[in-house]
């Protein structure tokens, strides 16, 4: 098992080092964009509503919605990880201990919340092509990523990677 976790860190750091981190891409848009790509893709999967029609064609590998939970996810393991280490490793004051508690306590329950947003993307039925290609073979159909990161294809395209349909 041990061997299973440190090579999960160190494909972790490969991929920071190398910039291949695309989940925090949405993240550079300014934020009010960021805010209406939020809202919109939360109307979508949740009430069934259209997206509008630039946040539909301006939609990334990831989008806000990836991103937003990956830092809560980050924020856990900061919380849980440090304050779980400073219980164990440090000489603390009970006061301390109750404050390295409650920030034990903060983390678990960001975990949960992360667990739970997670649970909600592999239910919905808008997901099932990008499961069954996280299962198989990596890969979706062309139509279905033109449809759904509609500017991550665009900028594969330019830069050549992918050929396009009518090129």
């Amino acid at each position: 098992m041990g061997g299973v976790i440190n090579s999960i860190i160190v494909y972790g750091i490969y991929l920071v080092v190398t910039r291949k981190i695309l989940v925090f891409e949405p993240l550079k848009k300014p934020m009010k964009q960021q805010i209406r790509e939020a809202i919109a893709l939360l109307n979508h999967y949740a009430l069934g509503k259209p997206l509008p029609k630039d946040v539909e064609e301006n939609l990334e590998r990831h989008n806000v919605l990836v991103s937003y939970p990956t830092i809560v996810l980050i924020v856990a393991f900061i919380l849980v990880g440090g304050s779980g280490a400073a219980m164990i490793y440090l000489n603390l004051t009970p006061d301390q201990h109750r404050i390295m508690l409650l920030l034990h306590d903060i983390g678990f329950y960001l975990s949960i919340l992360f667990t739970l947003a997670h649970i909600f993307a592999v239910a919905h039925p808008a997901n099932i092509t990008i499961l069954k290609a996280m299962f198989t073979n990596g890969r979706a159909a062309l139509k279905w990523a033109e449809k759904h990161m509609p500017r991550y294809i665009r900028s594969r395209a330019v830069r050549g990677e992918i050929e396009t349909p009518g090129e």
